[in-house]
């Protein structure tokens, strides 16, 4: 039972490393996941009661850890986590982590190796397929279309749209800035500025709503995000270059 209580523990302080790295508190995030990561390597794989907890916690605190040196624009470090998280998800059965895995590795290969982004992208898309879960669908679409941003920013702003509708559908904030910063820049990438203009400010308003809800212990580092900041910037080019051409 103890040891129960302790898995319970170590799994909450990943999902709350998570939550961390979502809302731009990196450090808090760092000291939750690796909490998280010390319980999981006291349990011992070797013992059956435990095999599964102990590679679902790992596969949890390697995710977690990836996605947080992702955000922190570590990207070298980044993908042998997932990739550790995509190996321990595999070992358990957990379709869902694997395919959610497959589509934060694209993500984070897109600025690194699109080649090899469009790739796994692939090996998603099937995954996603099967299990039917909109969520997903709606991430795929999401990293898809950043994928096609430069290449085809048509069919990338089918994907992104798609994208937006879903996330709004599902009342996903966080999901739905990204989709509309993303649609701002597959529309500046086909050269309409206003069209662009217009995504970019349904980021910042989106983005301002989630700012407003949060504690106020986190709304500053949530906003001073890289991440976010880039909106901000993407925003105040497509103005000059709107006053440019007027």
């Amino acid at each position: 039972e103890a040891m129960e209580e302790r898995d319970e523990l170590a799994f909450a302080l990943a999902a709350l490393g998570r939550l961390y790295t979502t809302t731009g508190a990196f450090e808090q995030a760092e000291i939750c996941v690796s909490e998280a990561l010390g319980e999981a390597m006291l349990l011992d794989p070797r013992d059956p009661e435990h095999e599964r907890s102990a590679s679902g916690l790992k596969a949890h605190c390697y995710f977690a850890l990836g996605t947080l040196r992702s955000a922190q624009g570590e990207l070298d470090q980044a993908e042998p986590y997932l990739l550790y998280a995509l190996q321990y998800f595999g070992r358990i059965g957990a379709r869902y982590d694997v395919a959610r895995t497959h589509i934060e590795i694209a993500q984070l290969l897109i600025d690194v190796d699109l080649d090899r982004a469009r790739d796994v992208i692939q090996t998603a898309e099937p995954q996603v397929v099967s299990l039917g879960v909109e969520k997903l669908d709606v991430a795929l679409q999401l990293v898809r279309g950043l994928s096609l941003i430069e290449s085809d920013p048509t069919s990338a702003q089918q994907d992104l749209i798609s994208a937006r509708a879903g996330a709004r559908k599902l009342d996903t904030p966080e999901v739905l800035w990204r989709a509309s910063y993303a649609l701002a820049l597959a529309r500046k990438a086909a050269g309409n500025l206003q069209h662009a203009a217009g995504a970019c400010v349904e980021a910042l308003e989106t983005l301002r709503k989630i700012h407003d809800a949060l504690p106020r212990s986190l709304r500053r580092c949530y906003l001073s995000d890289p991440r976010r900041q880039a909106v901000r910037r993407t925003f105040a080019d497509l103005r000059q270059s709107m006053l440019a051409e007027s």
